[in-house]
Order: C-alpha cells, then sequence, then structure tokens
C-alpha cells in the first residue's frame, strides 16, 4: 500500500510542472472532489491490523508484542469518506451568496477497550483462573451512511447546510463494566455485565440498503480576522450534526445483571491459541438475546477550530487546527501546517505534524498545486512513519480535486 501511494506522489508532483498560473480568488463556480481513508491507532500496529483483516490464526509472537504495549487507554479508529459537491455564486438581496449542493459517503469504527478486554479476546482466559478480568469500561461504533445536502451563506463569512441522510448499517456497544471470574479448572464462569449493544439488521444486503433515516447540519463561521488587512482568520466549522433512527427490523439489547455458565470445556477455555473476536462467539459467550425495535443514535459529529496566518490569499504560511469527533476512542486532536513558497508559483508544499484522534503524535507531508487556471489538486499524507514501517501505528491519505471557473 505505502508503495503505491508513494508512486501516486511522484506522478501527481510531475503533473504540477505543467501549472502556469495560481487559481482566482473568488470563482463564480466550483466543482469539488475529495476522498480520503484512515485507520489509527496507540496500541495496534500496522502488522497486526494486516492479520487481523486477512483473518485465521493470528501469530502468537504478533499478539504478545502488542500485549505488551497494553495502556490504561486503548484506542483505535478507521474513517473512509468521499465527498463531491458543487458550489456557485450568486446575489441575494443585493449582497453575495453562495450556494452549495453535495453528496457524501462515510464509513466510519472507533473504539476503546480495557486491556484483559483484549487478553481473553487474543489469549484465552487461562491467565484470570480463580480470578477476574475486567472487560470493560470498552466502546465502539460502527457505521456506514450517505448524505445529501444543500445550503447557502455569505462567501468568506459563514454557510450553513442540511442533509438528508441515508443509513446503511451500524454496530454499536457501551460497556460499562464487564467483570468476567472464571472458577478453578475452568468449572463455572460469571459475568457481571452491565452495557448496551445496538446493530442492524445483518439479513439485509450491504451496500446503499436503505435502513435508517436521518438529518445532519454542517457549516462554519468565520467570526474572527486579525492581522494585515484583517487577512487572517479564526473559524469554526461543524460536520454531520445529527442523527439517524433505524428501522424496525433493527436490534438492541441492554444487561444489567450477572451471568452463570456451567460445563465449560477446560481446554477451550484455558488454552486458547487463536482468537476470540466473532461477533456470533462473543454474543453466545455472554448470552446476549436481542430485541427487534426502532431506535435512533446520534452521528459522530465533528466540531474543528482553524485559524490560517501568513503570506497566501487562499493557502496561508501556517495553519492550526483543533478537532474532535464523536467517536469511542477519538481524542481532541490538534495538528499545524507549515506551508513553502517555492520558485514554481502553482506549486505549494508543506509539512505537518500533529498529536491526538485515534493515535499519538504524527508527522505528515503533503502539497497543493494549480494546474493551469482552473484546476487544483491537493494530496495529503499526514502519517508518513506508517506508510513506510510495518511496526508502527497507522495511515493515512487524502487526495482532492477542484475544477474552477
Amino acid at each position: 500500500m505505502s508503495e503505491r501511494i508513494l508512486s501516486a506522489l511522484l506522478v501527481l508532483v510531475g503533473l504540477s510542472s505543467f501549472a502556469q498560473d495560481t487559481l482566482p480568488q473568488a470563482p463564480a463556480h466550483r466543482l469539488h472532489l475529495e476522498v480520503s481513508g484512515l485507520y489509527d491507532s496507540n496500541v495496534l500496529s500496522n502488522e497486526f491490523i494486516g492479520a487481523l483483516y486477512k483473518g485465521g490464526v493470528i501469530d502468537r509472537t504478533l499478539r504478545e508484542a502488542v500485549a505488551e504495549d497494553l495502556r490504561s487507554s486503548n484506542r483505535g479508529g478507521l474513517v473512509l469518506s468521499a465527498d463531491a459537491w458543487y458550489a456557485w455564486r450568486d446575489t441575494l438581496r443585493q449582497r453575495p451568496w453562495t450556494w452549495r449542493v453535495g453528496l457524501a459517503h462515510r464509513t466510519m469504527l472507533g473504539i476503546r477497550f480495557a486491556p484483559d478486554a483484549y487478553r481473553v479476546a487474543f489469549f484465552g482466559n487461562a491467565m484470570f483462573e480463580n480470578d477476574i478480568a475486567q472487560l470493560g469500561p470498552s466502546a465502539f461504533h460502527h457505521l456506514s451512511y450517505q448524505r445529501l445536502a444543500f445550503g447557502g451563506g455569505r462567501p468568506g463569512r459563514w454557510h450553513l447546510q442540511l442533509g438528508l441522510v441515508n443509513g446503511v448499517r451500524m454496530d454499536a456497544a457501551d460497556i460499562r463494566s464487564a467483570d468476567l471470574f472464571t472458577a478453578n479448572d475452568g468449572e463455572f464462569l460469571e459475568v457481571d455485565l452491565n452495557g448496551r449493544y445496538w446493530r442492524t439488521d445483518t439479513a439485509t444486503a450491504p451496500g446503499l440498503a436503505n435502513q435508517g433515516l436521518g438529518l445532519s447540519l454542517s457549516g462554519e463561521w468565520t467570526f474572527l480576522r486579525w492581522g494585515n488587512m484583517g487577512r487572517n482568520t479564526v473559524t469554526v466549522a461543524v460536520e454531520d450534526l445529527g442523527f439517524i433512527t433505524w428501522n424496525a427490523q433493527s436490534l438492541h439489547h441492554r444487561s444489567e445483571r450477572t451471568v452463570h455458565y456451567d460445563g465449560i470445556h477446560v481446554d477451550d477455555i484455558l488454552d486458547l491459541d487463536g482468537s476470540l473476536v466473532g461477533r456470533r462467539e462473543l454474543q453466545d459467550t455472554l448470552g446476549l438475546s436481542f430485541e427487534k425495535a426502532s431506535f435512533t443514535r446520534p452521528l459522530p459529529g465533528r466540531v474543528t477550530l482553524r485559524t490560517a496566518w501568513g503570506a497566501g490569499l487562499e493557502l496561508k504560511t501556517y495553519e492550526a487546527v483543533v478537532d474532535w469527533c464523536h467517536l469511542p476512542g477519538y481524542l481532541p486532536w490538534a495538528g499545524i501546517v507549515r506551508r513553502f513558497r517555492v520558485a514554481h508559483p502553482g506549486f505549494v508544499p508543506e509539512a505537518r505534524i500533529s498529536y491526538g484522534g485515534f493515535g499519538g503524535l504524527r508527522v505528515g507531508a503533503g502539497f497543493s498545486s494549480a494546474i493551469g487556471r482552473h484546476f487544483l489538486l491537493r494530496m495529503q499524507l499526514p502519517n508518513l512513519v506508517g506508510l513506510m514501517d510495518r511496526t508502527a501505528a497507522g495511515q493515512a491519505v487524502g487526495l482532492t480535486a477542484e475544477v474552477r471557473w
């Protein structure tokens, strides 16, 4: 994967040699296409994630390497997104106005887990004989949805978008506590479980299937300008603040009880050489029985605060960003970008550093390139170490193309 991304980067940099001029600052029309992918963790390495994705038995040495790095707060997540929108300028009551209509797809996963939850899932509970494994607090939220949005606002000041959301699938759990006691020789198990679990109908085919409908609100507001003639800005933005109401075929379970199990085979309980991460296996083990019912869950909305300063009309020399996303395991994320002005007027490379989100400290790079007067290309590689090192955590790439006229 990393070799393909680096090859694509070289090709795109070569295309920038055709750039003649920078793009106009205030185009009347903009067609914007953007795709990005990210997964990250503060404890799960790329090598481990790759083995988990392929399935089968994961090498014990690899599982033990992760176990040695476990901490009190273990996190991981995935975000795959695609956006396409068209914006055009107009006047409303003799004032400049911008309208926008767009489509988006999101697949998102956020997870946080207790150290003992990992140990039981990937080694069994031999080490907890006559002891308690604390599997909580833990949580995860996995969902896919599409959004059709329309909105408008004042260019350079604010805009709002209202979106209609199509829910495709959802799987979520919030485990406040789950204490697993294993008696001597596996004679019996007891689970003191306090948590909730939601999921959509698994019999429905994936893709663009409709399993829920909702609404979302997105927008941004530049509320402060500073520096030379107020050219530097401070902006707050929100994305997908809203909800999805999932249909009546969806499933829900709530547990606040202690479950007792007898007659567990000792070899299976005390000497697990593979991994116990399948949904059916965990469901059967914990005795979960689901009720069919419609329910409403919030979207994983995002709030962002951004400021930019320095030279450049559109892309400033420096940009600082702080954001937070409503997903388990996602901590407040902060990053800073430094852009460089080179001899070529249409090509702007950048370096970045960030901390937080699903992972930790990350160093990245990217570039923006104006090809002619109407085409803009951007590429971002937020985690360079993760792209090149299998033992590191996380990979990410983003690509944007925009036509202006």
